[in-house]
């Protein structure tokens, strides 16, 4: 086959063979914007709101005393660096023991504000949450935590369950009755902190 040959047989399987002028990137952009390139389906606008990088939301909680905690509060996506500056605080609030020397609940509480302070705008928070270690309920704690976590959670589509471990660190800690995940709060119905009975 000659060179007229081979340049018919080509283009009659539709092969793009540049000629002089035009170069082979031309023949594919042009063949691919006529047909072949299938469109895109236009995104759908979030249909959560926690679904952006910010997002204000109203928080109102009742104590066991029967005082109402309520806030607004504007939460924003982390960072790299602000996951490692959760685990960093995560592993000073624990004083650097090993998990396993902490109590569970303990881990849950040093997760929780480790999360929120880089999670949660401490100038937009009500006066209450300014500082998360002077908190003294921590179902309370757990509660804001609860919401604030389901931000990146959407965000993220991991849904409610389990995400990472100790502020953004990877594995599970383990709990009683099970393995529950430190970064993910526990799902909206289970119980926080099961209350003691007098006596």
């Amino acid at each position: 086959m000659d060179g007229s040959e081979a340049d018919d047989f080509h283009k009659s399987f539709g092969n793009p063979i540049p000629d002089e002028a035009e170069s082979l990137r031309e023949v594919v952009d042009r063949r691919m914007a006529g047909a072949g390139a299938p469109a895109r389906a236009p995104e759908e606008p979030p249909s959560d709101p926690r679904d952006k990088k910010v997002w204000w939301f109203d928080f109102a909680w009742v104590d066991a005393r029967g005082k109402v905690w309520t806030g607004r509060f504007k939460s924003k996506i982390r960072t790299t660096a602000e996951r490692l500056r959760s685990s960093t605080m995560f592993s000073a609030l624990i004083g650097g023991f090993p998990l396993e020397s902490i109590k569970p609940i303990d881990r849950l509480l040093a997760n929780a504000v480790a999360f929120m302070e880089y999670s949660l705008d401490r100038k937009e928070s009500p006066d209450w949450a300014k500082n998360m270690l002077g908190i003294e309920d921590p179902n309370l704690v757990l509660a804001l935590w609860k919401e604030a976590a389901s931000h990146e959670a959407v965000y993220f589509r991991t849904g409610e369950g389990p995400v990472a471990g100790p502020a953004g660190a990877p594995g599970p800690m383990e709990q009683p009755g099970g393995v529950v995940d430190a970064e993910a709060p526990p799902p909206r119905d289970a119980p926080l902190v099961p209350r003691r009975r007098p006596g």
